[in-house]
């Protein structure tokens, strides 16, 4: 800064240094340092720091310009850094059919001095979730938008070693039933990657993102994301046929197919419950496949209570009642002696119980 300069008795030659530096203590850096922040022993100007801490800087000087360093004074300092981390929590599934998603977000100042950050929250998840409402708690609590972003923090100051700690929670529904009214494409697409790792995109299952500003300046300078999934699964039944037996009774077969179309294991219970004409009796039943055993002659059959099903699983019912068709006036089956048929044959809708076969399956999709 000086050789040689020549200095005036009482006078004063200031001298203003300054550098500009990044501080990085990501695993991948490249600066060569063991990305640990080692901060100032004593921060300020006073003795007591060391090198290689913090921002330790020393001036020396050689007061007669011998050669010979006479005074030594240094001064110390420290930098902030603050990080970001954001995990998928999980899914709880509600009574009245929607899942409630929870993440959350840790920010970390690694530094040696306060600092201050910006953090929003954005969910991107696939086109067929609709968010009905969410909340964030923690550190800070508030509403989440239930469309675009939502900031969690803005000006937040964060001592060196602190941590904070959002909360951050959606009551959210799937529906890919042709007639949904969501605007999405009834097609379920999971998460590339599941859970905290990067590797998923938005419009993939439940994916969120988070971005920090870690000096709020305006400038993202951390994103960190995280994505999980949600079954869905769905039912149908259907009408496989009617054959007789020698002995004038008929088996009648029915088939009920379950299959989860969403992204996520889910359990499930069904029910079967036959309804027919009210002058046919059921003498037996039985069902196989997924599960098997025999099926109540008056009232519902539970077929499964608790099952488990894979995302894109499907679970096969066969159901068969062995059954006695009576119209005679001296029937005992107390029906009324008048078959009435089926409204709409076969597997569309449009039948109504005590009409011919007439048979219900129900299906609990998040067996709550």
């Amino acid at each position: 800064l000086a050789d040689g300069s020549s200095l005036a008795a009482g006078g004063t030659h200031t001298y203003n240094v300054s550098f500009v530096v990044t501080l990085n203590l990501e695993a991948n850096s490249t600066d060569g340092g063991d990305n640990i922040y080692t901060e100032c022993e004593v921060s300020g100007n006073g003795p007591g720091s060391s090198p290689e801490q913090g921002l330790y800087n020393k001036a020396e000087l050689d007061r007669n310009d011998d050669g010979s360093v006479e005074v030594t004074d240094d001064a110390c300092g420290d930098l902030p850094y603050i990080v970001m981390k954001k995990d998928f929590v999980g899914v709880v599934a509600n009574a009245n059919g929607t899942y409630t998603v929870n993440y959350n977000i840790v920010v970390e100042n690694k530094g040696g001095a306060s600092g201050t950050y910006n953090l929003k929250d954005t969910p991107q998840f696939d086109d067929d979730v609709v968010i009905n409402s969410g909340s964030y708690s923690g550190q800070a609590s508030g509403s989440m938008n239930t469309t675009g972003s939502t900031t969690l923090a803005s000006g937040s100051s964060l001592a060196a070693n602190g941590s904070h700690t959002y909360n951050v929670s959606f009551v959210v529904t799937l529906d890919l039933g042709a007639n949904s009214t969501d605007g999405g494409d009834n097609i379920y697409t999971a998460c590339e990657v599941v859970g905290n790792g990067p590797g998923a995109s938005p419009e993939q299952g439940l994916y969120n993102k988070a971005e920090l500003d870690r000096n709020a300046d305006g400038t993202v300078e951390v994103t960190d994301d995280a994505c999980g999934d949600l079954p869905y699964i769905v039912m149908k039944k259907d009408f496989v046929g009617v054959t007789p037996n020698a002995n004038g009774t008929y088996t009648v077969n029915y088939k009920v197919t379950v299959e989860n179309k969403g992204g996520a294991t889910g359990t499930y219970s069904l029910t079967d419950t036959p309804q027919f004409d009210d002058d046919v009796t059921i003498n037996s039943g039985s069902y196989s496949g997924q599960a098997s055993g025999s099926m109540n002659t008056a009232g519902s059959t539970t077929l499964a209570d608790g099952s488990s099903l894979a995302a894109g699983g499907v679970h096969m019912y066969n159901v068969s009642f062995v059954v006695t068709l009576n119209l005679d006036a001296n029937s005992p089956d107390g029906g009324d002696n008048i078959y009435t048929a089926c409204e709409v044959p076969g597997n569309g809708p449009g039948s109504t119980p005590e009409h011919g076969l007439y048979n219900k399956a129900e299906l609990d999709r998040n067996d709550d």
